[in-house]
């Protein structure tokens, strides 16, 4: 099959608009969002201030104040170490290997960092419990001026 380059043309064209249409509606989608995060606010502050831990209104739905506590992840290198010594200690390997993770950005930035010193020394790269990486070929297009 035979590709013109007026095809290629009316592509691109159409990516173009296809990005503009989707960051308004991102706009319009994140300016919702932050309405209904304001409306809720202002619902638990009413339910707080009325003494009400729930609130029918017929034909809606019922609302209500859950609580919950919440921890966030550990964030300096002491953190992290004394964290993943209480879970090896508490939990053991299977507890340990449950909890301690690594997102996909971090695990491809310390493997293309391994990789580019080990080839630079002429060594084979290979990274225990690490698969060989799949090539991922994604389409750039910056706008034209």
């Amino acid at each position: 099959m035979s590709i013109t380059l007026e095809q290629l043309d009316a592509e691109v064209a159409k990516l173009e608009a296809l990005k503009i249409d989707y960051a308004q509606k991102k706009e319009q989608s994140n300016k919702a969002d932050a309405l209904v995060k304001e409306q809720t606010e202002k619902l638990l502050k009413m339910l707080e201030e009325s003494g009400k831990k729930k609130y029918h209104v017929d034909g809606l739905g019922t609302i209500g104040i859950t609580e919950t506590w919440a921890v966030t992840t550990p964030k300096t290198q002491e953190e992290k170490k004394a964290f993943f010594n209480w879970l090896q200690n508490e939990y053991g390997d299977d507890g340990f290997y449950a909890y301690a993770t690594i997102n996909y950005q971090q695990l491809n930035s310390l493997y293309n960092k391994v990789s580019e010193e080990r080839e630079a020394a002429g060594l084979d790269v290979h990274i225990e419990g690490i698969s060989l990486p799949t090539l991922v070929k994604k389409l750039s297009f910056r706008k034209g001026k």
